[in-house]
């Protein structure tokens, strides 16, 4: 113990800099705790939708679902998710997986979803982009 308030003291600055990462790291896991849903890769969310017969919720707007989707999945836009939520006929206690455009705006579709009763809410990390650059199949239209 006398050895690491040495170390401290000769490094303080060494020490400041670990603190700090440490402090970052902390904050990092936290805000993406705090959405309430975790973030899955792209391999386990095709794992979880072929066994666990997940749905995959698109929040991009019209345009971007239209340039390229992921097979099966629902298009509904952020801006009218908070409307649509509760209308939704989709088991409310089956997986549900949200997809945006780089895994930041699904965040605010965790709420409106809870609210409506769904259970288990994940969503994609990295969004599309991570999809696409793991080779997943994409389809237009």
């Amino acid at each position: 113990m006398e050895q690491l308030g040495e170390f401290v003291v000769n490094h303080w600055i060494l020490f400041s800099v670990l603190v700090l990462n440490i402090l970052a790291l902390a904050l990092y896991i936290a805000k993406g705790s705090a959405s309430g849903a975790p973030q899955l890769p792209p391999t386990e969310v095709t794992r979880i939708v072929n066994h666990q017969a997940a749905t995959i919720i698109d929040v991009r707007d019209q345009a971007a679902y239209g340039r390229g989707h992921i097979l099966g999945s629902l298009s509904l836009p952020l801006a009218d998710l908070a409307s649509r939520a509760g209308t939704l006929t989709l088991d409310r206690k089956k997986p549900v997986i949200l997809c945006c455009q780089a895994g930041n705006t699904s965040v605010a579709a965790v709420e409106p979803l809870t609210k409506a009763g769904f259970e288990c809410i994940y969503r994609l990390k990295g969004g599309m982009v991570e999809w696409q650059q793991s080779n997943l199949p994409v389809t237009k239209g």
